[in-house]
């Protein structure tokens, strides 16, 4: 696995066009940082975001191709962060989708708030403490 890091100044390069697949409802979507993931040549998918602090890695968006993350890719790409010397990763889920929130809590998230976006759409706010 290849993962190339896009700061904020070089993020239209790439990301915009991949963005818009995985996400064609929110076209306006604007991250600090992303990271594009490659499995040899073949693009897999993306994980955007920006710094929450200086060890905590706030997830904002992800997708594998034009699909969600599985937790098992996912993971390839939190070793990673950690390898960046992040500490933690916190991310939110839409209350509704029960999959990702059973899905989250099986494998180290926790839940540790609860807020509405703009638009009144609750979310449960996840961490996750990564070894090291």
């Amino acid at each position: 696995m290849r993962i190339e890091k896009y700061p904020i100044s070089k993020i239209r390069e790439k990301y915009y066009a991949l963005h818009a697949k995985a996400f064609p409802q929110d076209k306006h979507h604007i991250p600090a940082i992303v990271y594009l993931v490659y499995d040899g040549d073949e693009y897999k998918g993306f994980i955007s975001g920006y710094l929450h602090d200086a060890r905590t890695f706030y997830i904002q968006r992800t997708a594998r191709g034009e699909k969600p993350f599985s937790i098992s890719f996912a993971k390839q790409v939190w070793k990673h962060l950690e390898g960046e010397g992040f500490r933690y990763l916190l991310g939110q889920i839409e209350t509704g989708n029960i999959r990702a929130i059973i899905a989250s809590l099986k494998t180290g998230w926790t839940i540790n708030g609860y807020f509405t976006d703009i638009e009144g759409k609750p979310y449960i706010r996840v961490i996750m403490g990564l070894s090291g």
